[in-house]
C-alpha cells in the first residue's frame, strides 16, 4: 500500500505522459502498474478521477482489466458497465465470481439490472438470481455458487479429468464437495485423495465426512463465526434438503468481519452503519451529515435532562460552588469507565465466549471489579481535592461520589449490552454516546444527592 501511496501523485502529474507512453517517465511508471498485483491496480485507479480511471482501464492488457475489474468497488464497476457496448459488458460480468456478481446488482437500480440480466449466461443468471432473492446478510446471498462439485459414483479418474477441464473456470477450493444423484450433499474429499487412490476407484468409498455446513438462510456472521472456530477454509451451503448450493471460502469470512467491524465501530461511535458510508472519500455530503444527526439530535435532547436535575439542586449548588469545579471529572470518569465494561462485554458476546450460562458470572466479575476500581479511584480523588482545596469534608463528599459513580457506571455498562443482546438488539447501539449520555444523567443526580445528605 505505500508503494501505491507514492505512486498515485506521480501518476497525477504525469497523466498523459503514462497514457501515450511517449516519455521515459511515462513508459516507466506504465510499467510499474501492469505489475502491480490486480488489487493494487484497482486501488491505485478509484484514487484518480472517473474519466482519467477510465483512460487508464481501457489500456491494461484484457487478461489484466479483467482481473483488475473483480476487484474494484461495486460503485466503480457499475460506473465502467455503463461505458461498454452490451457485448465488453457480458464478458466482463461473465469474468466475475458469483459472490461479486451479487454484490454488484445489489448496487445497480432496477432497469439496469433487467438489462444486465439478459447479458450473462443462462447458468449463471439462474445463480444470480437465486443468490439475490436471499435474505441481506445471510449465507445465501455471499455463497459462491459457481464452486466445483462431483458425484458419488464417479470414478476417482474421471473425477480428475472433470477437474482438468473445469478448474480453471469454476471456482475452486480446498475440499471438494460431494453429491449424490438427487445433488444431496455427501461428504467432501481433498486433492490429497484423489491423488492417493487409483482411477478406478469411486470417489464415494473414499470420501470424508462433512461435520460443518450452513443453511443457505443462515446469517453471514453465523457462519464466519462457525468458519473461525472449527479453522477452516471453506464450509458448504446447502438448502433445507441439504442439496448443494454453493460454498462460503475464508476469503468471503475476511471480507464479512471487516464488515462487521466496520459497522460496529460506527455504531459504537453514534454513526448510522450503512454500505454508503464505508468509503469515507465515495459517500456524499448528504450521507455523512444524515449518518451522525439523529444520533446527535437524540442525545442533544437527552443530554439536556443533566440541565433539569442540576436545576434542582441550584440552592446546593450556590451555597457549595466547589462542588461545580469537580462536576466534569466526575461523569467523565463515570462514563469512560461504563464504556470500558461496555467494550469488554460486546466483545464477549461477538466471540461467543459470553453466553446464556454465565451472564451471571460476568455481572459478578464486573461488580468485584468496579468496587476495586472505584477503592483506586476514591483515593486519587480524595488526594487531587483536598489538595485543591485543602477542605476534609468537600474532598470527601466528591471521592465517595466518585465511588459510587464508578460502581453504577460499571454496573449500567455491563448489563445493558447483555439486556439488548437478550432481546435481539445489537449490542453496539449501548455504546459510548447513549452511554456517555445517560451516565452524565445519572452522575449528576448521585452526586448532587451525595452532596445534599452529607451537607444537609
Amino acid at each position: 500500500m505505500h508503494s501505491i501511496e507514492k505512486l498515485v501523485p506521480q501518476i497525477i502529474a504525469n497523466m498523459e505522459e503514462v497514457l501515450s507512453e511517449r516519455s521515459e517517465i511515462g513508459k516507466n511508471l506504465w510499467t510499474t502498474i501492469v505489475h502491480l498485483h490486480p488489487a493494487d491496480i484497482a486501488k491505485l485507479l478509484e484514487r484518480l478521477k472517473k474519466d482519467h480511471l477510465l483512460k487508464f482501464f481501457l489500456k491494461l492488457p484484457e487478461a489484466l482489466a479483467y482481473q483488475t475489474y473483480e476487484e474494484f468497488d461495486p460503485k466503480t464497476q457499475a460506473f465502467l458497465l455503463e461505458k461498454f457496448d452490451p457485448t465488453q459488458v457480458s464478458h466482463l460480468l461473465q469474468f466475475l465470481s458469483s459472490d461479486a456478481l451479487t454484490d454488484l446488482f445489489d448496487h445497480l437500480p432496477e432497469t439496469a439490472q433487467k438489462q444486465y440480466l439478459l447479458l450473462i449466461q443462462k447458468q449463471q443468471r439462474h445463480h444470480l438470481l437465486s443468490a439475490l432473492s436471499s435474505q441481506p446478510k445471510t449465507a445465501g446471498r455471499l455463497m459462491n455458487m459457481g464452486a466445483i462439485s462431483l458425484k458419488a459414483s464417479f470414478s476417482v479418474g474421471k473425477s480428475i479429468e472433470i477437474l482438468q477441464k473445469y478448474g480453471k473456470t469454476k471456482e475452486s477450493t480446498p475440499r471438494i464437495y460431494i453429491t449424490d444423484e438427487h445433488n444431496v450433499l455427501v461428504g467432501y474429499i481433498s486433492m490429497d485423495d484423489l491423488f492417493r487412490n487409483s482411477s478406478e476407484i469411486i470417489i464415494g468409498d473414499i470420501l470424508r465426512k462433512v461435520h460443518v455446513k450452513a443453511r443457505a438462510t443462515d446469517y453471514q456472521d453465523h457462519v464466519a463465526a462457525q468458519l473461525l472456530h472449527y479453522n477452516l477454509l471453506s464450509v458448504p451451503v446447502v438448502d433445507l434438503e441439504d442439496r448443494f448450493l454453493g460454498t462460503i471460502t475464508a476469503h468471503d469470512v475476511l471480507e464479512i468481519i471487516e464488515e462487521e467491524a466496520t459497522d460496529d465501530m460506527l455504531k459504537m461511535a453514534g454513526v448510522t452503519p450503512s454500505e454508503a458510508i464505508h468509503s469515507y472519500f465515495q459517500t456524499t455530503f448528504f450521507m455523512r451529515v444524515y449518518s451522525r444527526i439523529k444520533w446527535l439530535i437524540g442525545l442533544l435532547l437527552l443530554q439536556s435532562a443533566s440541565s433539569v436535575v442540576m436545576a434542582k439542586y441550584e440552592p446546593l449548588i450556590s451555597a457549595h460552588t466547589i462542588l461545580s469545579f469537580f462536576l466534569t471529572m466526575l461523569i467523565g470518569t463515570g462514563g469512560n469507565a461504563g464504556n470500558q465494561s461496555t467494550a469488554l462485554v460486546i466483545r464477549g458476546l461477538v466471540t461467543g465466549e459470553i453466553h446464556e450460562n454465565n451472564r451471571l458470572m460476568v455481572i459478578l466479575h464486573e461488580f468485584g471489579t468496579s468496587l476495586a476500581l472505584g477503592l483506586i479511584l476514591f483515593a486519587f480523588s480524595f488526594a487531587r481535592v483536598y489538595y485543591s482545596c485543602q477542605n476534609l469534608a468537600n474532598a470527601t463528599i466528591i471521592s465517595l461520589a466518585l465511588f459510587a459513580i464508578v460502581i453504577v457506571s460499571i454496573f449500567i455498562g455491563t448489563i445493558t449490552p447483555l439486556i439488548l443482546e437478550r432481546c435481539n438488539i445489537d449490542p453496539t447501539s449501548s455504546a459510548a454516546p447513549f452511554l456517555a449520555t445517560v451516565m452524565d444523567i445519572i452522575g449528576v443526580t448521585i452526586y448532587f444527592s451525595i452532596a445534599q445528605i452529607l451537607l444537609s
